[in-house]
């Protein structure tokens, strides 16, 4: 079976900024930024590496190789459609924090509310961009948009969440000041291991 779904690549110039980000910041977990080869055994918290920074805009879904052989063309098409009458647009993120649980965290993320006392002349505009785009990705999938609210943000690190009690800290609420330019967006496929996921681009499609 294979794994897929859509997303916005995080540009190599973010990429180097969330770097530097982590390398400050890891030390406050005493782990290193490297995954232990052996699964249970050193971080417990995983960071992604920065080909695998990005935004989701469809969740993964599963499909056999069989059908993805005689659909993946037609799914390319779809996607492509998608992206015509949407232009390049700005995103912001302002905050990182545990996530998506306060309570039980399993992630550290970088968000983008809607509304921001820094950013409150455009981050409306910021989701609205990022929001059209998705819409019309699932529409052109003859997909339904997940029920739950949509959370602009981009996934940094990931742990399970009864390890978040041996954290050094247990708050993380820091200001940020991240902007990318969004022209393109991309069909993942996820490749899961013990020592986590990693996500290959099968193709990229460029807004108008």
């Amino acid at each position: 079976m294979k794994r897929i779904f859509v997303g916005i690549p995080i540009s190599e110039e973010l990429q180097k900024e969330i770097l530097e980000w982590q390398m400050i910041i890891y030390q406050d977990f005493d782990l290193s930024l490297n995954p232990s080869p052996t699964p249970g055994e050193g971080n417990k918290v995983r960071w992604l590496a920065g080909k695998n920074l990005h935004i989701t805009l469809v969740p993964p879904w599963q499909t056999s190789h069989e059908a993805w052989n005689m659909e993946h063309k037609a799914l390319n098409q779809k996607l492509q459609e998608a992206a015509k009458n949407i232009k390049p647009f700005v995103i912001r993120f302002e905050k990182i924090s545990f996530g998506p649980n306060i309570h039980q965290p399993r992630l550290i993320w970088a968000s983008s509310p809607i509304k921001s006392s820094s950013f409150a002349d455009d981050s409306e505009a910021v989701f609205n961009g990022v929001n059209e785009l998705r819409l019309k990705i699932y529409d052109a999938l003859g997909q339904q948009p997940e029920n739950r609210p949509f959370q602009l943000h981009v996934t940094l690190a990931r742990f399970r969440a009864e390890d978040f009690e041996k954290f050094a800290i247990k708050k993380l609420n820091e200001k940020a000041d991240w902007k990318m330019k969004v022209e393109n967006f991309a069909l993942y496929q996820s490749h899961l291991s013990p020592l986590g996921a990693d996500y290959e681009i099968l193709a990229e499609f460029h807004l108008n």
